[in-house]
């Protein structure tokens, strides 16, 4: 009989979707900061921006409902012991950069900070899931 499909343990699917979520998240916050810049840019030539605005604006909101994701799967993570407390608080600190990312972003888009840098990934941010 060939294996089925559904084989695959449920805890390493929700460790997947929580690498997946990471990653996707990362890429919503580069894409937020590239925008940024760029209306930033169009503003400086005296250009009108309400499209890139809009789209910052729901990029924000989609960063801001993924970053909540990660947090729900950390939490069910390290309560059902899927993963060790270290690699839960390993975890917590890459979020918190996140979420201090998020921070910066709004700020950066309501021009009250300064202008966003483009993230280069790190060692950290392909961690995740180690």
């Amino acid at each position: 009989m060939a294996p089925s499909c559904h084989s695959v343990p449920l805890s390493y699917l929700r460790v997947s979707s929580q690498f997946s979520t990471y990653d996707s998240t990362c890429q919503i916050a580069q894409e937020i900061a590239e925008k940024i810049q760029q209306r930033n840019q169009c503003e400086r030539r005296g250009e009108k921006t309400p499209k890139l605005t809009l789209t910052i604006r729901t990029l924000l909101k989609n960063l801001k409902v993924k970053i909540d994701t990660l947090k729900d799967l950390l939490l069910r993570a390290v309560s059902t012991r899927q993963i060790t407390q270290l690699e839960g608080d390993r975890r917590q600190n890459m979020l918190d950069d996140l979420v201090t990312r998020e921070r910066l972003l709004l700020a950066s888009f309501k021009n009250e900070g300064a202008e966003p840098d483009l993230i280069r990934p790190t060692e950290r941010e392909h961690c995740w899931h180690l």
